[in-house]
């Protein structure tokens, strides 16, 4: 379902997964939506094609991180990527499909199970 976001995008993702997972966590079907969205804009809007996510599970806390390399996200505009309907100026002006709705759907699960998400986004050395 993740990678077949779009009819257009017939390019090949590699995606690496790293961390361990003894699963022990309780969560509601709902939860699944939290990874499938990160992922899918992951690949929606990379710029080259690794995605890496990690899994980190401590005690009673899990992490979850999607890294991929795309264009730079504004500190304000980061602010609005989980507003309903929102979509960056770049995202907007790329020809990917999307309605703004995947990182809202997530925003109220997360709030809905009191799981926290953030985003950062940093211009890399180049």
């Amino acid at each position: 379902m993740v990678l077949s976001h779009s009819k257009t995008n017939k390019n090949r993702v590699k995606i690496n997964l790293m961390g361990r997972v003894k699963n022990l966590h309780r969560v509601f079907e709902s939860f699944k939506i939290i990874p499938l969205s990160l992922i899918q804009n992951a690949v929606k809007y990379r710029k080259c094609n690794d995605i890496e996510i990690v899994f980190d599970e401590r005690d009673t806390k899990l992490d979850f991180s999607v890294v991929s390399y795309g264009d730079f996200i504004s500190e304000e505009e980061i602010k609005s990527l989980f507003k309903r309907g929102y979509r960056t100026k770049k995202a907007e002006s790329m020809n990917v499909e999307g309605s703004g709705l995947g990182l809202y759907a997530l925003k109220v699960v997360a709030e809905a199970h009191e799981f926290q998400v953030t985003v950062r986004s940093e211009v890399l050395d180049t």
